[in-house]
């Protein structure tokens, strides 16, 4: 709005409208007490406030059991599908029960492989005249030597495992 001198045009019906509008006391409630109160300036009825308070902590519990909510479902949903990991139904005894057996086994067949190699006082099987091999054997079958080596190679591991 543009001021005017005395000796000017005449003023425009408009503009001295707009500044009686203006000018007018207006009618309008206060609402300062309200809003300053919202913005914690005032203070508030215990009642309000502890109103306020039970609300917030509803919304808060609220969002945290809905997100305990949310991750339960997907971990439902995750354990039931076909691509979740499966363990095992053995038990950490039953692991450790297993491993010691199988450890036991080779022990034993390395001590066994172990008195085939000790010499024995009998004569060897090649010394007899009346000993001759059968058909159907095999050398591994007479001499043994192959299973002994197999054995040795298998238990010489065991000690190695625990480390």
């Amino acid at each position: 709005m543009k001021r005017r001198d005395a000796k000017q045009s005449p003023a425009d019906p408009l503009e001295t409208w707009l500044e009686a509008q203006l000018k007018r006391p207006d009618s309008a409630p206060d609402l300062t007490r309200k809003v300053m109160g919202r913005l914690g300036y005032m203070a508030v009825p215990p009642d309000v406030a502890q109103r306020h308070r039970r609300l917030r902590h509803f919304a808060r519990s609220g969002i945290v059991l809905a997100g305990f909510l949310a991750v339960g479902i997907g971990i439902f949903m995750h354990n039931s599908s076909p691509e979740a990991r499966r363990p095992l139904e053995m038990t950490l005894p039953a692991a450790v029960g297993q491993d010691l057996e199988s450890s036991q086994q080779r022990m034993g067949e390395m001590f066994r492989s172990l008195r085939r190699l000790t010499p024995s006082l009998e004569l060897p099987a090649e010394s007899h005249p009346d000993s001759f091999r059968r058909p159907n054997e095999s050398p591994s079958q007479d001499d043994g030597t192959e299973l002994m080596d197999d054995a040795i190679n298998r238990s010489a591991i065991a000690p190695m495992r625990w480390v």
